[in-house]
């Protein structure tokens, strides 16, 4: 008993400090919370393994506070077609916070109220922090930088026994999954999971910068990170991180089409020289020839076409019903509180079985329309955006709202979730941005006729001359 008062305690701490912090300095906060997502998993398995429960919180309480300064600010936006039905969707969680069916332990409805609509804060604070294509850019390069680090541990795990401590899931003291004799790694990350989607978001990231960059230290820099990052994709054995980044990688250059534009073709040859190296990568080193090998065998022994069709397929109804078992019930993380798989023989894996199960059926629908909304929106901006640059960056987001429309899995996985909700915000970003443009072209355009507030004394001023 006293050990959870401690803990409940320590929980309320340290909410308390991070929303404070969080508050005050809103934007290192959403800085520090990118970076968290990153090293979370290593804290929490290697340098405070006793703090594992606890640690979980900070990502959720950090990413408070800059949401509530944005509102105060009216730094929000309520115009976009996909914010009603968030708000129903949120009605909804909460007529899940109060369906005590299968349990009236209040804990498990605050932590499926938390993981259903913490990082929703994301598509206001996200626009309010990147509101430059420049800020964007810059982002997208520091978490390449950030990211060589992971992939170098990577890739070291890799070559470590099974056994070895660097290889290890959070509070578990076994060693990580591995397959014929070769682990799985799964770097600073706590799972699998989250480390194949951060792999997802790093190689678009990559992309966009690739595309983009002039300076060719920094574009080495890109190229190094980009087979690094293939090295790890495969080393995790994952048939679906690998069938999945390599339809972005195709998807990208499909999306960055342009006959006008000169950077297409250079982006084009420099992807193609990045697989080159890749190959040659994996050809010369003996972990990239094994992860190869057994990545290929994976794949034979599989059943892929069951995979993809548990992904794509309508979830099943069975006994949660319409209206579930409360939000919060289906989290693999209370397991240990409540089971309502052992205790309603509710069968579930994938994530839109588990919706079921906790929101029911209703909820589920909620969900899938407000992603497949968000997904046309996505779409739709992505083909109003005139400005290349712009649209090279909403390559991410499409891809990955797309992907959370399609395929799921967002929700239970905290990085999938955090990157999807970030993708809406930079989304967002990028139609601000582009207003933006467009009231400065405005302007000029009176500027240079003469016409407006905005008209010099004269029009000549503006123009170049053969001095300049």
């Amino acid at each position: 008993m006293s050990g959870s008062i401690t803990l409940y305690f320590s929980l309320l701490l340290l909410g308390m400090v991070c929303l404070a912090i969080s508050f005050f300095q809103w934007r290192w906060s959403m800085y520090f919370f990118f970076v968290w997502l990153l090293v979370e998993g290593a804290f929490r398995k290697w340098f405070l393994p006793g703090l594992s429960t606890v640690l979980i919180f900070v990502k959720y309480a950090i990413v408070v506070g800059p949401f509530m300064l944005c509102l105060l600010k009216n730094k929000a936006n309520y115009s976009y077609p996909f914010v009603p039905i968030i708000f129903f969707y949120f009605f909804w969680g909460i007529i899940e916070f109060f369906n005590w069916s299968a349990t009236s332990d209040i804990r498990i409805f605050l932590v499926g109220m938390m993981i259903h609509y913490s990082f929703i804060t994301l598509i206001v604070t996200v626009p309010a922090v990147l509101n430059t294509k420049q800020k964007i850019l810059r982002f997208f390069r520091w978490a390449a930088f950030l990211a060589i680090p992971i992939l170098l541990l990577g890739v070291y795990q890799y070559s470590l026994p099974p056994s070895h401590y660097l290889n290890k899931y959070v509070g578990d003291s076994t060693s990580i999954a591995g397959f014929m004799g070769k682990v799985r790694i799964i770097s600073t990350f706590s799972y699998i999971a989250p480390f194949g989607q951060y792999l997802f978001v790093l190689l678009s990231f990559l992309m966009v910068l690739i595309i983009q960059e002039n300076n060719k230290f920094l574009s080495a820099v890109y190229y190094c990170c980009f087979v690094l990052a293939w090295l790890n994709v495969f080393m995790t054995a994952s048939r679906g991180v690998v069938a999945v980044s390599a339809i972005l990688t195709i998807g990208f250059i499909l999306l960055s089409v342009s006959r006008r534009n000169a950077l297409w073709q250079k982006f084009v040859l420099r992807i193609l020289l990045v697989g080159i190296l890749t190959v040659v990568a994996f050809t010369v080193s003996s972990s990239g020839q094994k992860s190869f090998e057994l990545l290929v065998k994976r794949f034979e022994r599989g059943r892929v076409s069951s995979r993809v069709y548990n992904m794509v397929r309508i979830a099943r109804l069975q006994n949660a019903g319409l209206l579930g078992y409360g939000i919060g019930t289906e989290f693999q993380g209370i397991s240990r509180i409540l089971d309502i798989r052992k205790q309603f023989d509710v069968v579930f894996e994938g994530e839109k079985d588990r919706l079921v199960a906790g929101i029911g059926f209703v909820g589920y629908c909620i969900v899938m329309v407000l992603r497949i909304i968000i997904m046309i929106w996505v779409w739709g901006v992505f083909f109003r955006t005139k400005n290349y640059s712009l649209r090279i960056i909403l390559i991410f987001p499409v891809a990955c709202l797309t992907q959370g429309a399609i395929l799921g899995g967002v929700i239970y996985n905290f990085m999938a979730n955090a990157h999807y909700w970030f993708s809406v915000g930079l989304a967002i970003a990028v139609l601000r941005i582009q207003h933006m443009e467009k009231m400065q072209q405005w302007r000029l355009r009176l500027s240079y006729s003469g016409r407006g507030p905005y008209a010099p004394s004269n029009n000549c001023d503006l123009l170049p001359t053969n001095d300049s």
